[in-house]
């Protein structure tokens, strides 16, 4: 629409500016339209850590209420288990222990305290080995040796954790013992029973 000069002078501005602010609404309307939708979504850190990337170009730490629920299944936590049980000279037992890195992080540093229990309720000698630089998706392998116990007079082996590790956001300043073992899955065996 061309405004002439005597529309101009009979309805004043409005007879230009009016069309233009249509035109400027309807682009605006039509840009906002097009904008493909976003929505914050949420990502895991090499160390183990939730973010949250917002739409407004911000990130935020995520605490453990406000991530999801945990995966307690094995790609999401270490496993602990029994690779053999030999029977040793002098009513002694040697058993080798394998620990496979399922967790999306590096474990730096991680140790175990194991008991060998006589009975249900009698432990009798105990060994504590560290795991050290275990990539994700890589395992370690270390043997226990319990003296004067024979494999066959073992009840179970008891697993603990001393809260000494340093893996994804974990350190010895922020550990308490149980701490670290909550990321480790005990694998059941028929060779020997060992629970946490």
């Amino acid at each position: 629409m061309v405004a002439t000069a005597q529309s101009i002078f009979r309805n004043g501005w409005r007879a230009i500016i009016t069309p233009i602010a249509r035109l400027v609404g309807i682009s605006v309307l039509a840009l906002l339209l097009v904008q493909p939708a976003r929505a914050a979504f949420e990502l895991t850190t090499p160390d183990g850590r939730q973010v949250r990337l917002n739409d407004d170009h911000t990130w935020e730490y995520l605490t453990a209420d406000e991530s999801q629920t945990p995966d307690t299944s094995k790609q999401q936590q270490a496993v602990l288990r029994i690779a053999h049980v030999d029977e040793m000279e002098g009513d002694s037992c040697r058993i080798g222990v394998v620990l496979e890195n399922h967790l999306p992080y590096r474990i730096k540093n991680l140790a175990f305290r194991f008991y060998a229990f006589k009975s249900e309720t009698l432990p009798y000698d105990s060994v504590t080995r560290n795991f050290f630089e275990i990539k994700s998706t890589d395992d370690q392998y270390h043997r226990l040796f319990f003296r004067g116990i024979r494999c066959s007079d073992i009840h179970h082996i008891h697993v603990e954790d001393p809260g000494r590790c340093a893996m994804g956001d974990l350190d010895k300043f922020s550990t308490r013992p149980g701490d670290c073992l909550e990321h480790v899955r005990v694998e059941p065996s028929d060779l020997i029973r060992m629970v946490k």
